[in-house]
């Protein structure tokens, strides 16, 4: 594993590369400091698109975890 400054610094020129501007940077940091998701991740979650069937006791807060989460289109 890469030491946390590194990481760091790769992740954010990754980001650079992807073009997340620095509003969507800051917004997702927590996001993209978790190795689970990482700058790779949250740039997939920017282009990812989602469909969401009968809003309702389950879907509602499915849409909202999404759109917190920073998918690209929810429809």
């Amino acid at each position: 594993m890469a030491p946390p400054a590194l990481e760091a610094k790769q992740t954010e020129a990754y980001c650079q590369r992807m073009a997340l501007p620095p509003d969507r940077l800051n917004r997702f940091a927590r996001h993209i400091v978790l190795p689970e998701v990482g700058g790779a991740g949250q740039a997939a979650l920017a282009t990812a698109h989602v469909v969401l069937v009968g809003i309702g006791g389950i879907g509602s807060p499915a849409l909202q975890y999404l759109a917190g989460a920073g998918i690209g289109s929810l429809v």
